[in-house]
């Protein structure tokens, strides 16, 4: 939903000039509603089902309190970001610009890479969070490499 969102917002350039005071209040609505969503998971969680209404299904309304507390979040931090990145950073260096065109075929790739690299360390004896990094850095440095190899082919330039 939010890729198709931000084609129609791109298409009729409702991003291009974020207000100031749009911007700050995303960010500060962030910061609130993820002090809401500490205190709210902190009560929910700390009652005798608590958990289970969150994370084991079902129409509970404190699932559903999470998930809008979640999402609302998620869209704030969008915004936020669109209006930081659009007044700190403007310009490109030669690499980011470089990897720019590449990023619509990381998007459609990233998934595979990632599951195959994960794949690949369930066996290997690393802390979990050693491994989330691994994995993190690894899928973002190849999906790059193979996102420009897929488009250095003649003719997909013109479709990725």
């Amino acid at each position: 939903t939010m890729f198709i969102i931000g084609l129609y917002a791109a298409r009729n350039h409702w991003f291009d000039e974020i207000p100031d005071r749009t911007g700050k209040a995303g960010g500060i609505a962030a910061l609130g509603l993820t002090g809401l969503l500490v205190l709210f998971g902190a009560v929910i969680l700390g009652s005798p089902e608590g958990a289970d209404r969150v994370s084991g299904g079902g129409l509970y309304w404190q699932a559903a309190g999470f998930a809008f507390l979640e999402q609302m979040i998620g869209v704030m931090i969008i915004g936020s970001l669109l209006w930081i990145f659009s007044r700190r950073f403007t310009t490109q260096g030669p690499v980011a610009r470089a990897m720019a065109g590449d990023t619509y075929t990381v998007y459609i790739i990233h998934p595979f890479v990632l599951i195959i690299l994960s794949l690949a360390m369930a066996g290997v004896s690393l802390p979990q969070l050693a491994k989330f990094g691994t994995v993190l850095l690894l899928t973002i440095i190849c999906s790059f490499v193979l996102g420009h190899l897929i488009r250095v082919v003649p003719g997909v330039k013109r479709v990725l």
